[in-house]
């Protein structure tokens, strides 16, 4: 949570600092103003959640200062401090929505009781505008995107949804013998309960649980302890709905890039927990997995990445070798077909091809032969437009966004803003710039900022925070938390490195 104090006076700031930091560790300090002017400038550029305003300042005052913050920010809370003890000073707060006021010098347990009920305040927004956010994730953002080239290309953009956890997640497959809303819902909200994550809608009978965090610690840290709450959830399923529930669940990951393999372990479990009626690890179940039909899977999915890549001969010769398993499987090759064309043209549609259209299906009694040559000839067309427009236009589109980025990267960038910029589709767009530099968007952008940071830090004097105004940071603390983070030394300390090469 971030607190922004506007005092004018040095020893009032530290003395507030020093009993609220000890009580609230929490409550992050992110700017010092010493006169209004200054803490206007500061809830601009830095967005704090709270703010504690002296109303003696020099220049604009506390009361004219609150005035100006509330009008861009009328969220932010507000505990004005004065040594006057003026009901009009009050009132004039009062109007602008300021509910605590406080004398000094203020009594230690007054000061806590006050901040106490202020933070409580702002948690329970937060709590709000996070629960409105997965609302809106788990409906039509989900809907439409949360597949698994969501988890590819966005697994640190998702997880950063979430409050930060040092534990590990997982991917889980459930699948319901009657499916309905009610009980999708109980699930989410037993999941819920104990992890951060999002639930993704109906697949038929089954849909996946993406988990990227446990908030207790120990239910992350191995199955062991996993079991018992998996165990009782399912119970507590079988007694509300009066069914019993699968699960499959893959393999605990730290990192969110990692989630994407814990899923496809998940789908692979599932097929022995639905032999159970109940959940299956993984780690447990791959020695009961019958290999034909991961083999299956497994072919089917090269075939939906060959056609994304736009390489037309790895698609077909992965489709002919599919053609011939489903062959010696007896199973029914034209109903696959079917499925296999919709899913293509549906990525299609995903990758910002709308104009390509699906042929009609061929009509009943049509021999096997004939809907083979229909994939076919639908697998050619789509990898054929894929690969066209990747090798000539795309090619152009990514330098003009490198470009782009080398002249916009003090600014607010956002990959969306580039996408549009070069009129690709952002997801598709993603994937062409991950595939050219070898690294996603974000991590490029934070490369430029940095590097360009780094050459103002060795070759001039300037201050840290206009250098991180410069290069596209808004928050000091941040700026030097990422600058650590990829350099492995704070700011300053590289300049100090650099001064003592000279």
């Amino acid at each position: 949570m971030k607190w922004l104090i506007a005092e004018d006076e040095m020893i009032e700031r530290e003395g507030l600092k020093k009993m609220i930091g000890d009580r609230f560790p929490h409550l992050e300090v992110i700017g010092e103003a010493t006169t209004g002017k200054e803490a206007v400038e500061l809830a601009d550029t830095l967005q704090p959640d709270l703010i504690t305003m002296d109303i003696k300042m020099p220049g604009m005052n506390g009361i004219e200062a609150v005035q100006h913050i509330k009008k861009k920010h009328p969220h932010v809370r507000i505990i004005m401090m004065t040594a006057y003890d003026e009901f009009d000073y009050a009132r004039e707060v009062m109007r602008e929505g300021v509910k605590e006021y406080l004398l000094k010098p203020t009594k230690k347990k007054e000061l806590i009781a006050t901040f106490e009920r202020v933070i409580k305040e702002i948690e329970e927004d937060l709590e709000m505008e996070k629960s409105q956010h997965q609302t809106f994730i788990q409906s039509d953002w989900v809907q439409a995107y949360f597949t698994e080239r969501m988890l590819e290309n966005y697994p640190e953009e998702i997880a950063s949804f979430f409050p930060h956890q040092e534990t590990q997640g997982c991917a889980w497959m459930v699948q319901l013998d009657t499916p309905n809303e009610e009980k999708h819902a109980w699930i989410r909200e037993a999941v819920e309960e104990k992890a951060h994550g999002l639930v993704g809608p109906f697949i038929g009978s089954v849909f996946p649980v993406w988990i990227f965090a446990f908030k207790e610690d120990h239910l992350g840290t191995e199955f062991s302890r996993l079991n018992p709450w998996v165990r009782s959830l399912l119970n507590r399923f079988e007694s509300t709905f009066h069914e019993k529930a699968s699960i499959g669940i893959g393999s605990l990951v730290r990192d969110p890039n990692d989630l994407i393999h814990s899923y496809h372990e998940a789908t692979l479990a599932l097929t022995v927990a639905r032999e159970r009626k109940g959940y299956a690890l993984y780690q447990e179940a791959k020695n009961n997995l019958n290999l034909d039909d991961i083999d299956l899977s497994l072919v089917e999915k090269n075939i939906y990445e060959s056609v994304r890549n736009g390489s037309r001969k790895v698609a077909i010769q992965q489709f002919e070798h599919l053609w011939a398993m489903l062959d010696e499987k007896n199973e029914d090759r034209q109903e696959r077909c079917r499925q296999m064309v919709q899913a293509i043209y549906g990525m299609t549609r995903e990758l910002g091809f709308h104009h390509l259209q699906q042929h009609n299906t061929p009509p009943p009694g049509t021999s096997d032969k004939a809907w083979r040559l229909w994939t076919m000839d639908h697998i050619m067309q789509v990898t054929e437009t894929i690969h066209s427009y990747k090798t000539v236009t795309s090619k152009d589109a990514i330098s003009q966004a490198e470009e782009w980025i080398q002249e916009h990267y003090h600014e607010s960038i956002t990959l969306e803003q580039v996408a549009e910029y070069i009129a690709l589709n952002p997801y598709y767009f993603s994937k062409l710039f991950k595939e050219r530099f070898q690294q996603t968007f974000i991590d490029y952008v934070t490369q430029v900022r940095l590097t360009k940071a780094k050459q103002y830090l060795s070759t001039t004097e300037k201050p840290l925070k206009e250098i991180c105004s410069l290069v596209g940071y808004k928050d000091p603390n941040y700026f030097s938390r990422v600058f650590k983070k990829k350099e492995g030394v704070s700011p300053t300390s590289y300049r100090h490195q650099q001064a003592m090469l000279k």
